[in-house]
């Protein structure tokens, strides 16, 4: 009996220690399994991090794309501006200057339509007649010549508002993008990191 017993003892020391011996090999390609799943876990996690960051460099790249476009309308509201303030100056100074020869040549013929010469005054008033008719035509031209400078300076002021408008919400976007680039990269050197 004490062999029997013996023999049993044995037999479930080796069945214990088979049983072991075969559990750590079937664990051991589950261990494998285990880290190539999680090996591809990170993978799948640092592809997705790569993801975040290419989404969020075009989403900044847009950003900065309508911020230069905001700052473009805005120089070329003000060169607007420039021009039509620079026209109306011109002009200012066109009438300024016939007005002095109008002047001029009015104080000449106002002489001669006093004259004795009755032919001579007549010919005197008649050109001033012309003259006046004249500076009435040219002050027409210059009135459209100054409501289209007039124009010109508003519109540039409309687009300058426009563009400033967009460009404070295009400023904001990019602010976001700039935020959302940072943390996608700061994400993806932790998840490059947590492979290591």
């Amino acid at each position: 009996m004490k062999r029997i017993f013996s023999i049993v003892a044995a037999i479930s020391v080796f069945a214990i220690f088979s049983s072991s011996f075969i559990s750590g090999e079937e664990n051991s390609p589950k261990k494998n399994e285990s880290s190539n799943v999680s090996a591809d876990k990170k993978d799948a996690d640092i592809k997705r991090a790569e993801n975040a960051v290419v989404k969020n460099k075009t989403a900044l790249d847009n950003a900065d794309k309508k911020v230069s476009e905001a700052d473009a309308e805005i120089k070329a509201g003000n060169e607007m501006i420039n021009e039509g303030k620079s026209d109306e100056k011109r002009i200012y100074a066109e009438i300024m200057r016939r007005e002095k020869e109008n002047k001029a040549a009015k104080t000449i013929l106002e002489k001669q339509s006093k004259s004795k010469d009755k032919e001579e005054a007549m010919q005197a008033r008649s050109e001033m007649k012309i003259i006046d008719d004249k500076e009435k035509a040219d002050m027409r031209n210059f009135n459209s010549k100054l409501k289209a400078c007039d124009k010109k300076i508003k519109t540039g002021e409309q687009k300058v508002a426009k563009a400033i408008s967009k460009k404070d919400s295009a400023s904001q976007n990019q602010l976001k993008a700039k935020k959302n680039y940072d943390d996608a990269v700061v994400e993806l050197e932790k998840v490059k990191a947590a492979k290591k």
